[in-house]
């Protein structure tokens, strides 16, 4: 809806700064934060590879849980809090992620994003453009959101592609990837046989990739095997039968 912001912050690398300042030390390399990146990486020498694990690490086992109370909205826990709790909203996630990469010696910085309707920063900054937080790793030019837990590294989930962020380390003014069609699909394969009497037997096999891929499996992993039946009532309508594999 229509709405005015008006804030006291100069420009958007004042917003970065005063963010740096809520993250400054959340992001601490603690002995038993430092035990685990090892025990992840062990046998792994590259850099790349070693990201990578610790973020499916972060994505697989740390639940996204958002309790706001005081300056909890912008405020995140600690990252040795988090790995404790195994749970936290999506600072926590960075700051967590952040101290892992770090014990292996790999930069990287929060990014503050807004995930909605809007593809442009408003003109007068203020730090209520952004309502979500995920991670740049400049040594591989990446961005990396890991609450998105269905989002392979590298990946980023179609809600955060496109968007223009402030790196929070820097105050640098980026733009994540946009989405492309070359690398954001989805094909189905359908093969039914029909028979006189009507009724049909077949199957589809649906392939994706990209941020498709990523709300594919979020969608099939939500269907249990007990609700099977309602979604194929619901998709082919009453008396139909179908399995999810």
């Amino acid at each position: 809806n229509p709405h005015v912001y008006v804030s006291s912050f100069a420009d958007y690398a004042a917003v970065a700064h005063a963010a740096d300042g809520w993250f400054k030390d959340k992001a601490a390399v603690t002995p038993e934060i430092r035990a685990l990146a090892d025990q992840l990486t062990a046998g792994i020498s590259d850099p790349r590879a070693q990201a990578e694990k610790l973020y499916d690490w972060v994505s697989s086992h740390v639940s996204y849980v958002q309790i706001v109370l005081g300056a909890g909205g912008f405020v995140p826990h600690a990252a040795s809090e988090v790995l404790a709790n195994r749970f936290g909203d999506c600072k926590d996630h960075v700051m967590l992620l952040g101290a892992l990469l770090a014990a292996k010696g790999i930069a990287s910085s929060p990014v503050l994003i807004g995930v909605g309707p809007s593809f442009d920063l408003p003109r007068a900054p203020t730090p209520y453009a952004f309502n979500h937080v995920i991670t740049y790793i400049p040594q591989f030019k990446l961005f990396a959101d890991s609450t998105a837990q269905f989002a392979p590294f590298g990946v980023l989930p179609g809600g955060d592609a496109g968007r223009p962020v402030i790196l929070t380390a820097t105050g640098e003014e980026m733009q994540t990837p946009p989405l492309d069609a070359t690398d954001n699909r989805i094909s189905v394969v359908e093969k039914i046989d029909i028979s006189p009497d009507g009724n049909a037997v077949g199957d589809s096999t649906v392939s994706a990739q990209g941020a498709a891929a990523v709300d594919l499996r979020g969608l099939v992993s939500s269907i249990s095997a007990s609700a099977e039946p309602e979604y194929f009532t619901q998709m082919l309508g009453p008396g139909s039968e179908g399995s999810i594999q």
